[in-house]
């Protein structure tokens, strides 16, 4: 795409970036602009090979021309030759990867079962995973946009998580949806919750009290009535649920919540948000001088739930 556009790289400077996509390099001799692949060059412009594949006679029901078998959602082109699935044998999403750190410092990598992208038009790309046939996991991705106040809906489900209180009534007795947050922030708890998973596989972190459809603060019952959180605003913070060793989450034991959480599982989980950036998270007293990380703050009003999430979660 050349001729319209004078920054010759994605940096801005005169020497042009040569390997992108699939770590293939993009060839510009004779003005040509097509990367190549192992065994075809592919022509960005109009998303086809110029070459046919080698493999087309054992695949005579494919465009001999077509990239990935036109399956660009759950696998990946090899080399020209044909598609290849971003599953392992265990049918683990292998496609959508992330490096964080254990304990002690040393990197660990591994496959998540949601991640979640930004947009600059304010929506959110969510990569997840959903039951298929025969009990198998098909990858799927599902575009989150933004509302008029801008703010984007959490799904209330994914592989990794579910939502619990969505649909607080409040003291007027108007029934408010409070799944809802920024397109950073949203996509901060998706994150989250899918790199935790990738350690704890099969636990599922429940998430309430985001902010309400306007980036208001959630409302909540008190023995009183009604009352209304002082931060939540455009779901920079949100509420979850403890778990135990045993990987449940811990529902109805009120204020022995805390103390009947799995210690490790919640340091997993602040070292996983305090590298997503998020330095705002209170825990119940039963964990204090067990549990370490920026931001971290206790007080027995948290003994029932985590609060957790970036800055001070107040109305700007």
């Amino acid at each position: 795409h050349k001729g319209y556009n004078n920054v010759t790289s994605s940096n801005g400077n005169s020497v042009a970036q040569k390997w992108g996509y699939q770590d293939q390099m993009l060839d510009d001799d004779l003005g040509l602009n097509w990367n190549t692949f192992k065994y075809r060059n592919y022509d960005a412009s109009l998303a086809r090979f110029h070459n046919i594949d080698p493999l087309a006679e054992e695949y005579s029901y494919q465009s001999p021309y077509n990239f990935a078998e036109n399956r660009v959602i759950d696998g990946i082109e090899l080399e020209g030759l044909e598609w290849m699935s971003i599953k392992d044998d265990d049918e683990n999403i292998t496609g959508y990867n992330w490096v964080g750190y254990n304990d002690d410092g040393t990197a660990v990598e591994g496959s998540v079962g949601d991640a979640a992208l930004v947009m600059d038009n304010g929506s959110v790309i969510h990569f997840t995973t959903q039951s298929g046939e025969n009990g198998k996991n098909t990858s799927a991705v599902n575009i989150l946009t933004a509302n008029e106040n801008g703010m984007v809906e959490m799904p209330e489900q994914g592989t990794t998580f579910t939502a619990y209180n969505r649909n607080d009534e409040t003291k007027n007795g108007q029934a408010l949806q409070d799944g809802w947050g920024t397109a950073e922030n949203v996509a901060s708890f998706i994150n989250l919750a899918g790199q935790y998973e990738s350690q704890y596989r099969g636990d599922r972190l429940q998430f309430g009290d985001l902010s309400t459809e306007t980036g208001d603060s959630p409302f909540f019952r008190t023995r009183k009535g009604w009352g209304q959180h002082s931060t939540h605003y455009n779901g920079s913070q949100a509420d979850l649920r403890y778990t135990n060793s045993s990987g449940q989450t811990i529902i109805g034991q009120g204020k022995r919540a805390a103390g009947l959480s799995d210690p490790s599982r919640v340091q997993t989980l602040v070292n996983i948000a305090n590298s997503l950036g998020m330095d705002h998270i209170h825990l119940g007293t039963p964990l204090q001088d067990k549990i370490k990380g920026q931001g971290v703050k206790f007080n027995s009003g948290h003994n029932d739930h985590i609060h957790i999430g970036t800055g001070n979660g107040k109305k700007n």
